[in-house]
């Protein structure tokens, strides 16, 4: 009997069958038919996208999540595998999951690097590219491509620094803002909280809101509406009314945007902490004497000139009783 050798250099060779006319048939059975040769199961690049339905390159990109073997430049893909790592799994879920869960989260992850590109003359900044989630009001989801600003070329100084800086913001999973202008905002606290507080106080809102705040948010989306917005509004006003007005507008524009946060359509009031600048000093109001009223009233015509004279005699220290008294004076 032939002893193994296992220093023998063909001692490790797999067995082949080196007469081609026998054939391997199943163990325990005559006249089956032979076993057919193993095929192999790897799929190249091109195999691999027909079987997803997808394109090569992005395969090409995503090549680190799927189940593949490279050896140099040759990449192969078991099917096995890739076939098993897009099969779709049933749940059940849970009937007793809170519900204040369901709108967690609402920024899908999506696989896109983004564009970014540098621009500016004297200070170059560098801006990205992207797609991102909006939430409507009715509470739908909303792809739009979206342009943001990374950074000074001193704060990142080499394009894979600012690459880094719109991928941190394109993989994290943050609040899905609303696209919803001002104006309209405006229109629903107005329909739902006006007749929620006192008469006067929404008197006093509108008034502010129809006179300082809509003309100069009301085309925006309120997502857009950010604190520099804010302080550069109120600077702007200060060189034309007191104080007082400028905390006027304050609240009345944190009131709404406040109302709008609870609502789930903005993630932060961005009129919280804001501080009022100095402002313009106080009028001083000039106290007419008895014959500067005369003068007046003689240089105006009926029935102006007795109504100077009504109003400087008897004062109206109240505005209600004033209406009530001065009916008398219409023709």
């Amino acid at each position: 009997m032939a002893q193994f050798d296992p220093s023998a250099p063909e001692a490790f060779l797999p067995l082949t069958n080196t007469n081609p006319s026998n054939t391997v048939r199943q163990a325990g059975s005559t006249g089956s038919p032979p076993i057919p040769p193993w095929t192999p199961s790897l799929l190249n690049v091109h195999e691999a996208a027909a079987r997803l339905g997808v394109s090569e390159s992005w395969i090409r990109r995503h090549i680190a999540e799927l189940p593949a073997v490279r050896v140099g430049r040759l990449v192969r893909f078991d099917s096995a595998l890739l076939l098993r790592r897009f099969r779709c799994t049933h749940t059940p879920g849970n009937r007793l999951k809170p519900e204040r869960f369901g709108d967690m989260n609402l920024r899908l992850r999506r696989y896109q690097k983004g564009y970014v590109y540098k621009t500016g003359k004297k200070r170059k900044t560098w801006y990205g590219m992207s797609r991102e989630d909006v939430k409507l009001p009715d509470g739908s989801i909303r792809r739009r491509q979206c342009n943001v600003r990374l950074g000074t070329v001193s704060e990142l100084p080499t394009k894979a620094a600012a690459q880094e800086a719109l991928r941190l913001r394109i993989s994290g999973f943050g609040f899905a803002e609303t696209e919803l202008k001002f104006s309209d905002l405006v229109e629903r606290w107005r329909a739902t909280i006006v007749p929620t507080i006192r008469t006067t106080t929404a008197m006093y809102y509108e008034k502010i809101l129809r006179a300082h705040i809509v003309p100069a948010f009301g085309e925006l989306q309120i997502a857009a509406i950010t604190r520099y917005k804010v302080e550069s509004f109120l600077a702007d006003r200060s060189r034309l009314y007191c104080r007082n007005t400028l905390r006027g507008m304050r609240i009345s524009l944190g009131r709404v945007l406040g109302w709008a946060v609870d609502c789930g359509w903005l993630q932060k009031n961005p009129c919280s902490g804001v501080k009022l600048p100095q402002g313009r000093s106080r009028i001083v109001r000039t106290i007419l004497k008895p014959e500067d009223v005369r003068a007046i009233s003689e240089k105006l015509k009926e029935p102006y000139s007795t109504l100077v004279l009504f109003l400087a005699v008897t004062g109206l220290p109240d505005r209600r009783s004033g209406r009530r008294k001065m009916v008398g004076l219409r023709r």
